[in-house]
């Protein structure tokens, strides 16, 4: 059965005479501590460490995680202070850590990250409720940025909740002098009052989720304490679910006594003929029974005899993905102990009423073994924690000659598109019961990205977001919406850009559409389901658009607006749509000061134009988000042999390959030449769940010969190919942890920049390789997709721009460049869509010395227009072929 362990550590009494200065922490502490070791309400072992010295708590954080299981939920909980040094460090304060040497006395934030990276528990939460003070000369000038506490303790963002009482510097300590307000927090009075009153369970299900402690806890902040800093929390992507503690107010529903009878019985095959019931609590509405099925399943785990402990085993594996980890048992009652020994029988063999028959006759077949037995499901594919990217801003420049190998992997800049989203004129609802007439306008299809924002910022050399370092956007959010930016700056940016901030009127008017939704998606919050907390890339989450298709205006950050509808106080400004730890409808204004770092912490923005002063981008060649079923690409009529492609109504365009080891290539009927192409992919189904396949994006591609750039979502692998129809030549290859694509649905961009014979290739705004190759310098853009040991691969693309590059940029002609790559390693992609016909069979044929065309068409028995035809662009003229070079036969 999991463990479940908590360690408190209350630190009020110091050494250090500047530490002790600080605000005491609340007495809450003890509270907390029998609610949660309340087996009707946490259910944990708990340990207690008041006021010890920082080796004391070094070493019994270290004992906390060693030994640990999957299914194993750790908790630390510390009251105290949260210290940083001049270089950003973060240490907790123990009773005899010294402010002027926090490397070798303070408890390093990075050691309790460790231990979560390296713990086999995949449930962990940590609950720091303290203020951070800046402890170095000049801290003052630090106060109200983020401190980074969040982010410190992220690791490899799996299997973890953070919770802290804050994010924000809110005190100095210069020598013994405290500077600013660095008031102890409340978390610990909110979360002992919320579990030991049942309060935090807000969905009244008998339990009492980490995010509903953390929900909880913001609106008792936000109540209590409006204007002081609010809570904050990160969550692993893994965690679907994270039950803390069971409502000890609330009275459960437990098992049926039946079912506790068979549970309890000494046969084994009662034990397991209860299996099959307890699978179907587990999936019960009524979480007090889903969670007493669980409890059940797992000691069930443990059965002495092989079948029984077999067949829970595999009923808990195929639910993981669901259940994540279970609080303890809400009835508070212990379950039956497990018996020595016993036989089998059927699933549905503990059925009261048949008992006895079952009995005789399970006992006669299972020895002759005429009943199958359960086979164990297979474990849930494993997921990782990255999020879907968009377009990554930057500028193309002339190239150093090439060198060995591909680029070092590092961010790209890229030209962005318009990006805006048209607005009809017209009569719309806006607030409660208002009504507003509006002018044609634009505004921002998506939030201003952090990308889009270190170009402004590199451009006019206005101070960063407080969680940036040096101009460097953080790690893998390159594609998050820019936080922390006060109204000015984000009215400084539009004008920049050459726009303006929404009013509020246009920006709740984007939002709720003409019928004047609660939501962008509709009337109920839950339709869909967004991160709690943190931000995720703009635009990745599908569902998350309004009915004029603009994106993310629910949750992700607040966004400024411009001119109120309704009065507000002089000098105050308004934040709308709330953010992913404070979701709300689209009609709620949160009103405060422009710059407190209350109101900046989750505010970001999008901006808008009215209609006249759009000028429409003239380097934007192609932009496609295939609502518009004639846009370019072929449409298949029906599926042909292994493959179908075309447009997905107003959403996407797919193609599908259905057999191993083949792949198809599909074409847009315009050409380019030197340019910029980004598209977004994702699987929507395969045939298997571990089978191996790569999808991407086609460029240059004439008469079925191309460059492709691919990735395998399972593989993390990505490939850049120079499709012949001879064969395929792998010009460049490797692993990129960019990639995105598993699970099902999640977004990889790609970029590829062709500037003359230097191609680039791009994963999430990541740069992966740059390649010379002088083979091909026009042709269409396409998609592709390739199955390897994958029977079935039905992709989606999306939003694909294609921009030109300046003349300015353009490479000079470079023929002494050898082409990278030089042997077919691969069978080439024959199934190129460059018509509405799949290409034809062929055979290759090597000129040898003595050799024409018209000779080498006549053995053949094809004409020579035939044979021109088909070799397209590798023979321009039928009187110049060279030994050695490959021809393309087609069938006669």
């Amino acid at each position: 059965m999991p463990r479940r362990s908590a360690l408190l550590i209350l630190n009020s009494e110091y050494t250090d005479p500047g530490i002790a200065g600080l605000p005491r922490p609340q007495a809450e502490f003890e509270s907390l501590s029998d609610v949660l070791s309340s087996p009707k309400a946490g259910g944990f072992e708990v340990q207690v460490l008041l006021n010890k010295d920082v080796q004391t708590l070094r070493e019994q954080i270290a004992r906390l995680f060693q030994d640990r299981q999957e299914d194993d939920v750790v908790l630390i909980h510390y009251v105290g202070a949260a210290l940083q040094n001049q270089f950003g460090d973060l240490y907790l304060a123990a009773s005899d850590t010294q402010s002027d040497v926090l490397d070798a006395t303070g408890l390093p934030l990075r050691l309790i990250r460790d231990q979560l990276d390296r713990t086999r528990s995949r449930r962990k939460l940590i609950v720091l409720d303290c203020p951070t003070v800046a402890v170095y000369s000049g801290g003052r000038d630090v106060l109200g940025s983020t401190s980074g506490i969040l982010e410190a303790l992220e690791g490899d963002r799996r299997g973890r909740i953070i919770i802290v009482s804050s994010d924000i510097i809110t005190g100095a300590l210069e020598g013994v002098q405290v500077i600013g307000d660095p008031a102890a927090g409340s978390l610990t009075r909110y979360l002992s009052v919320g579990i030991a009153e049942g309060e935090a369970d807000l969905n009244s299900d008998g339990h009492i989720g980490a995010d509903e402690l953390y929900e909880f806890v913001y609106r008792e902040s936000q109540s209590k304490d409006p204007t002081g800093p609010m809570p904050r929390k990160f969550s692993s992507v893994d965690l679907e679910s994270f039950i803390l503690a069971s409502n000890p107010v609330l009275q459960p529903t437990g098992l049926p006594e039946e079912l506790k009878g068979a549970l309890g019985s000494p046969l084994a095959w009662m034990r397991e003929g209860a299996i099959g019931e307890l699978e179907r609590l587990l999936e019960s509405e009524d979480k007090s029974a889903s969670h007493a099925a669980h409890e059940a399943l797992s000691t069930l785990a443990s059965d002495p005899t092989p079948q029984v402990s077999k067949s829970a085993t595999a009923i808990l594996q195929s639910h993981s993905a669901s259940l994540g980890s279970i609080g303890p048992d809400p009835s508070g009652e212990a379950l039956p102990p497990t018996p020595s020994r016993g036989y089998r029988i059927p699933a549905w063999g503990w059925v009261v009423g048949g008992v006895l028959l079952l009995f005789v006759v399970g006992l006669a077949a299972g020895r002759a073994g005429l009943f199958g037995t359960r086979g164990a499901a297979p474990l849930p594919t494993p997921t990782f924690d990255v999020a879907p990217a968009t377009t990554v801003p930057v500028v193309a420049t002339v190239a150093e000659p090439p060198t060995a190998g591909p680029t070092p992997a590092a961010q790209l800049s890229l030209p962005s598109s318009l990006g805006m989203v048209a607005i009809p004129p017209g009569t719309y609802p806006i607030g409660v019961d208002r009504a507003i007439d509006l002018g044609d306008y634009w505004i921002d299809r998506f939030e201003i990205s952090n990308a889009s924002f270190s170009d402004y910022l590199a451009a006019t050399g206005q101070p960063l977001p407080r969680y940036w370092a040096e101009l460097d956007i953080p790690n893998q959010m390159a594609d998050h919406p820019v936080r922390v930016v006060p109204w000015d700056q984000a009215q400084a940016y539009c004008e920049w850009d050459g726009k303006r901030l929404p009013t509020e009127a246009e920006w709740e008017v984007a939002a709720r559409g003409s019928d004047g939704l609660a939501f962008p998606w509709g009337a109920e919050a839950s339709a869909v389901a967004l991160p709690s907390s943190g931000t995720y890339a703009v635009g990745s989450i599908l569902d998350n658009r309004s009915t004029f298709r603009v994106f993310d205006m629910a949750g992700n950050v607040w966004e400024w607006v411009d001119k109120p509808y309704l009065p507000i106080e002089e000098g105050l400004r308004v934040l709308k749509g709330g953010a992913n730890n404070f979701l709300n409808d689209m009609t709620r204004r949160l009103i405060g000061e422009p710059d407190a770092s209350s109101m900046i912490s989750d505010a970001g923005f999008r901006c808008a134009s009215s209609a006249a002063q759009i000028v429409p981008d003239g380097s934007l060649l192609l932009t496609d988000e295939f609502a518009d079923v004639s846009s370019g690409w072929y449409q298949a009529a029906e599926p042909v042999e292994e493959y179908f492609y075309g447009y997905h109504p107003t959403d996407f365009y797919h193609v599908q390959v259905t057999s191993a080891e083949n792949c198809l290539a599909v074409r847009h009927e315009a050409p380019f030449n030197n340019f910029i192409a980004e598209v977004d992919i994702f699987t929507a189904k395969t045939g298997t769940e571990n089978g191996d396949y790569r999808h991407g994006l086609v460029v240059r591609e004439a008469e079925g010969e191309f460059y492709a750039f691919l990735i395998s979502p399972r593989s993390r692998a990505w490939r850049v190919v120079k499709n012949q129809l001879a064969g395929m030549d792998i010009l460049d290859q490797g692993v990129a942890a960019a990639i995105r694509g598993e699970p099902q649905d999640a977004r990889d961009r790609l970029t590829v920049t062709a500037n003359g014979p230097r191609l680039s290739f791009a994963i999430n705004g990541n740069l992966v390789s740059t390649i010379f190759d002088d083979s091909f310098r026009e042709g269409n853009l396409g998609f592709m997709v390739q199955t390897l040991d994958e029977a079935l691969a039905h992709i989606h693309f999306d939003r694909v721009f294609v921009w030109a590059l300046p003349e300015s940029a353009n490479l000079p002609e470079m023929p002494e460049l050898a082409a990278a790559g030089s042997s077919i390693v691969e069978p080439a992609c024959k199934g190129a869509v460059t018509g509405n016909d799949l290409l034809q069979n062929f055979v290759t044929y090597t000129v040898a010395e003595g050799d024409t065309l018209s000779g080498i068409a006549n053995s053949f028995g094809l004409s020579l227009a035939e044979v021109k035809g088909a070799n397209g662009r590798r023979v321009t003229d039928p009187n110049v072929i060279s030994v050695g070079q490959v021809l393309i036969i087609p069938e006669a």
